[in-house]
Parts: structure tokens; sequence; C-alpha cells
């Protein structure tokens, strides 16, 4: 199939490391690419950025509006300050490469949601023709692009490229609004526009030519993993892949999760107590009464201590997403489902829960007797990395091969 020209512009390789800003300190340039665009306009490590074309960045999500918006071949204006001196750099930035996945045929094309463009990649192995069963990646919580250009970190990045050149399926990866050469913001993207966007994926997998409609599988990780019944909706699918994500509401899972970070802290037993006891109301009124993080503290400022995040947002989301994130049910979602289901969990996240997988495994095993299974990684944290004795990142084998194996079965 030849490929049709490409409508999206090809978002900018900043060939650069920015810290966000935070509340205590500005935007700061970790470290600038050698012979990148700003390089050679003189941006340095340690440069604090003030502004991007023009617009004030004072926080993080400001920032990261400005940067998403980015596109290869445009001019790029930073107001920075260097030692307390302000300073303007401006460079033309050039494109970011494309994904390169070796033995994998990748076509560049998007989907259109809410009236949006979003870029969608399909993959399928070298020399293949005719339809194949395909699956369909439905991404994490964050903005972060599903598209890896270059070497793919270990885990979930990496996980994808061996299902893409291992399994002899075809593989369908969307970015959500606003990121990576998609167009819209996806720090004002809310919940029910995003699963609309993977809704629109599947509907582009069961018109392609590549793809054999009646095979084609869901996965899922983090976050994605309670609603991805509700992407199928009442569309037949062949089956799903659960990874390290959840089967509760958000909110006990949330608070299990707070729970774990702060034991990993310093704080003593009773003081972790007190704080989850706060957590608790703060998240009460953030998810269930539909609030947002700054009119929680409004109305209860002795809570305003165990927030950390933006006054609007949680971890670059508004808060209407996450009031429709506590909406969802993953037991209704899930409690129908009766085809075959691979379940994983890492042992070493603390990000989601075994207890959660098990659940999703009793639901579906409820239906059809041996449809779902669980597989344990083991080291593995939420992003699927497990580490070696030298401390390098390494994605375990068992993954890999468990997904693999499960598609070729299949």
């Amino acid at each position: 199939m030849a490929q049709q020209p490409d409508p999206l512009s090809r978002r900018a390789d900043l060939g650069a490391a920015i810290r966000p800003p935070s509340r205590t300190a500005p935007a700061t340039v970790v470290r600038v690419t050698a012979g990148s665009a700003l390089a050679r306009a003189g941006l340095q490590a340690g440069d604090e950025v003030r502004a991007v074309d023009g617009h004030p960045v004072p926080d993080a999500i400001a920032f990261d509006r400005r940067v998403a918006a980015l596109r290869g071949g445009r001019t790029v204006r930073f107001e920075i300050s260097r030692q307390g001196k302000p300073l303007v750099i401006e460079a033309v930035l050039t494109s970011s490469p494309r994904e390169e996945i070796r033995g994998v045929e990748l076509l560049y094309t998007h989907v259109v949601n809410a009236g949006l463009r979003q870029r969608a990649i399909l993959s399928r192995p070298q020399g293949t023709a005719g339809r194949l069963p395909a699956v369909l990646f439905v991404p994490w919580l964050s903005c972060d692009s599903v598209e890896m250009p270059g070497t793919p970190s270990p885990g979930i990045d990496l996980l994808l490229h061996r299902v893409a050149a291992e399994s002899g399926w075809a593989m369908l990866r969307v970015d959500k609004p606003g990121v990576g050469d998609s167009e819209g913001t996806c720090a004002d993207t809310d919940l029910d526009t995003e699963i609309a966007g993977s809704r629109a994926a599947l509907q582009l997998l069961q018109s392609h030519p590549w793809v054999d409609p009646s095979r084609i599988v869901i996965m899922g990780h983090s976050f994605s993993g309670a609603f991805l019944p509700l992407v199928a909706g009442r569309t037949p699918v062949a089956g799903y892949i659960f990874i390290n994500s959840w089967s509760r509401t958000w909110l006990e899972r949330l608070i299990e999760f707070e729970r774990l970070r702060l034991e990993a802290s310093a704080l003593r037993p009773g003081e972790v107590s007190a704080q989850v006891r706060k957590l608790i109301a703060f998240y009460a009124m953030f998810l269930e009464q539909r609030k947002t993080p700054a009119q929680v503290i409004k109305e209860r400022p002795e809570l305003a201590s165990v927030w950390s995040d933006e006054p609007g947002h949680q971890y670059g989301r508004p808060a209407v997403f996450h009031h429709q994130l506590q909406a969802i049910d993953p037991g209704s979602a899930w409690e129908s489902v009766s085809v075959p289901t691979l379940v994983m969990w890492s042992d070493a996240d603390i990000v989601m829960h075994k207890g959660d997988h098990e659940r999703i495994v009793a639901m579906v095993n409820k239906n059809r007797a041996g449809a779902a299974s669980l597989v344990v990684v083991p080291g593995g944290d939420h992003g699927l990395a497990a580490r070696g004795a030298d401390g390098k990142a390494f994605l375990p084998e068992s993954a890999a091969r468990a997904i693999v194996e499960f598609l070729k079965r299949m």
C-alpha cells in the first residue's frame, strides 16, 4: 500500500533536555545536544527558560503546552536568564526523526477525533501482504508519545518494538491530542475525548486493508487497562492484554499507592497515617465531589500540605480528566469479558497492585474457564523495566516472550 502524503506537521527535535518549572524553580536547561540548532544558537546547561515564543512559562503545564506546539522547520524564541542576566536565544528547529524498527514496515497516518487529527502509526512485518491480526495499543496516563525514534528505552517502549518485530501481527499506536505530531493540547484534553480517540483507532484498524477485523486484540498499559472493554464497546474483539493496571475505583487504587509512596519515605509510621487521612479527605473532595485541587484547598486549607501538584491539574492532566477517571467502573466494564486475556503485573510495581490483576483474571475466567492468565514479571517496575546487578535497566525476557507467545497462540 503506497503511503499517502502526511497532513500533520512533524514535531520538532528540541535538541535539549529542559526540566519543567516547579513551585520553587524555573524551567532549567539540563543539557544541550552538541550540534543541535539550540546548541549552535548558544543555549547552555543551567540556563533558565522564562518564556517560549513570547509566552511566559511559569508552571509545568504552561511549559508543556509551548514545547508540545513546536514544529520542525520553524523558529523558536527562548527568553532565558543566565546567571541573572536576560538573554534571547532563537533557532530554527529540525524535525524529529521518524521511528524505525528492524524488519518492520511503518505507516504514518492519522485518526480524526473531536475535529482534531491524532498521529497514528501502523506497523506490520516487512514482506507481508494481505490481512493480518492486529494489536491496538492504548497508552498510559502521561502526555508522553507512543512514538520512539532512536533506541527505545528498556521496558514498555522496547516491549512495543519487540511485539511489532516478533509477533507476526500488525500493530497500531495513536498519540493523544497535543502529543507528538497530534493536533490539540494534551493538558486540556479530558478522558472521554481520549477514549474516543482510541475508539477512532479501533475503527481505523477494522477498515484498513492490512488488518483482519475479526482478529484484533486491545492492549493497555498503566491507567488504560481498566477501560479497555470501553474502548471496544459493542465491537467484538479477539482478546485483551492488560499490563500493570487497575480494576477498582481510581480513588481506592490511588490511596493505596499514596500509602506505599509515603512508607518508602523517611516518615515515621504515625506520620504516614496522618498524611493518609488528609489524602483520603483531599481525594474524596477532588474525585467524588468533582472539585479542582485549588477548590479543595480553598475550602480545606489544612489539606494543602499533602498537595504538591498544580491547582487545576494532576500528572499533567486537567481536573475533569480525573473526575471522569473516578467515574469509570472497571467491574462493570470487565464483568462480561470472556475472550482470551493476558494479564501482566511487575512485582516491583508500587503504582499498580497485584490484587487488581488477580481480580481481572477471576472475572474473565468466571465467564470462560481458562480464558485469562496472570504473568508476574520478576523485578519489573511500573514501566516493565528491571535492573541488573550493575544497575542497568533491562526488559525482562519473560515479559516480551509471554506477550509474543500469547499472540502467536491466537
